[in-house]
């Protein structure tokens, strides 16, 4: 069966549209509260947190694969080899910059700190997982893995989980012979630094959007799971597409069902416990009861079984919207509105941190109606910016223009490598009938 599938999908794009959303609503929480409403912030947070770190690493994956399979095919008809490699590095390089400047303002505190070893602020300023370093990196480890025999694959994406386990208990002893503030998350300061806790901070920090470890299984199970069909959908063939789609949907269940299974155990923490002091902060709505051992550890930022509940769940999620939208051909302009967020979802998450500038203290019920408009008009302007200046001046926009410099050596020296000629190669192509 031939199918038509479209260039860009846009579901992927109205999913990093709609995880964006989420992340306004969050982190305007945190800037623009009153205080009197951090229970019911957190409680919200450890339900919808699965739309943000997991669902842009599973939508930049899908899309690298579908890119890179593309691409393959395109020039296997041609008879030559992709250049996909140095596109991916440079992204790399680009991403881990951009994410490094955003990390400065994170460690800013610990860069004039005489107690830290220079070497390893310059490693907490490359090794800080924003979401933008963490995609960065991961799609490197995609485009190495995603080849590899399946079962090895599988291997690779539960070593990072083995070593959360592994590690975790070595560097909570740490944090008590060292003074780690486990509360307050944050390194006594002045406190020596051994190497547990140089560890911790680089590849661990719960304080991060994604954790190297265990966040990095999450592009592999993705690399895994999406593999062949986006190969299949790339070439625009594929033997039994419904079949490959429901195949999708019951791996992502059992993702879904087993981090719940294995979550299920009520914990205040593994490595810190600031989140359940909020979550059951004395306030007027106070969403947990203080009783209660702790919460569900599935619902734990950052723990192995919080990353697999939100594998499965966001892939669920991606999978029927992208059968219904992309395969289906069901896009209400309102969609396409929402989407073009998540085309310029690098731009505006860069940019976004400006709000904390701004000198509002709200209670819930004001926030409300105040982070409505603020939405909005976002929404408003970034449509307008598309549809007006296709997006000029972006991050998006310049960054497609580096992946395509190419200095001017390179330039001749690949010309002349098209005007010698060389042997001969046939490339036999199957069609079949649609």
């Amino acid at each position: 069966m031939r199918l038509q599938v479209p260039r860009r999908f846009l579901t992927l794009d109205l999913m990093k549209g709609i995880g964006l959303l989420f992340i306004f609503y969050a982190h305007l929480g945190l800037y623009w509260t009153n205080g009197t409403w951090e229970s019911l912030w957190e409680f919200q947070h450890m339900l919808y947190r699965p739309i943000g770190p997991a669902n842009y690493t599973i939508c930049s994956i899908i899309g690298l694969l579908f890119s890179l399979s593309k691409s393959e095919y395109i020039f296997a008809l041609k008879g030559k080899h992709p250049r996909n490699l140095s596109r991916i590095i440079k992204r790399a390089l680009i991403f881990t910059f951009i994410g490094s400047l955003i990390n400065v303002t994170y460690v800013w505190p610990e860069l004039f700190n005489p107690a830290y070893n220079p070497w390893y602020t310059v490693l907490r300023i490359l090794c800080s997982w924003n979401i933008i370093t963490f995609i960065g990196v991961a799609q490197l480890v995609v485009y190495f893995t995603r080849k590899l025999n399946v079962k090895v694959q599988m291997i690779l994406a539960i070593l990072p989980i083995v070593a959360y386990y592994v590690m975790a208990p070595i560097i909570i002893d740490s944090f008590g012979a060292y003074g780690y503030d486990s509360y307050k998350d944050a390194l006594i300061t002045g406190a020596p630094m051994n190497a547990p806790i140089m560890v911790y901070f680089l590849f661990f920090y719960q304080n991060s959007m994604a954790p190297f470890f265990p966040w990095i299984s999450i592009a592999i199970f993705t690399s895994i799971v999406y593999g062949h069909l986006m190969q299949s959908l790339a070439t625009g063939r594929i033997d039994n597409l419904r079949h490959a789609i429901r195949k999708v949907k019951y791996v992502s269940l059992a993702f879904l069902v087993a981090g719940i299974v294995l979550g299920i155990q009520f914990s205040y923490g593994t490595f810190e416990t600031s989140g359940y002091g909020r979550l059951i902060a004395d306030e007027a709505i106070r969403t947990w009861n203080p009783a209660w051992p702790g919460f569900p550890l599935f619902l734990h930022m950052n723990h192995p079984t919080n990353m697999i509940y939100s594998f499965g769940l966001m892939s669920l999620i991606t999978m029927f919207l992208l059968e219904r939208i992309d395969l289906g051909g069901r896009q209400p302009p309102w969609l396409k509105s929402i989407a073009v967020c998540g085309k310029y979802s690098l731009t505006i998450f860069v940019t976004h941190g400006v709000t904390w500038l701004v000198p509002l203290s709200l209670g819930f019920f004001l926030f409300l109606p105040v982070f409505t408009v603020v939405t909005i008009s976002v929404l408003l302007l970034v449509y307008y910016w598309d549809k007006k200046h296709k997006g000029m001046g972006s991050i998006e926009w310049a960054t497609r223009r580096l992946l395509q410099w190419e200095p001017l050596a390179m330039k001749w020296q690949r010309i002349s490598r098209l005007d010698t000629p060389g042997p001969q190669q046939s490339w036999h192509v199957e069609s079949r009938k649609s």
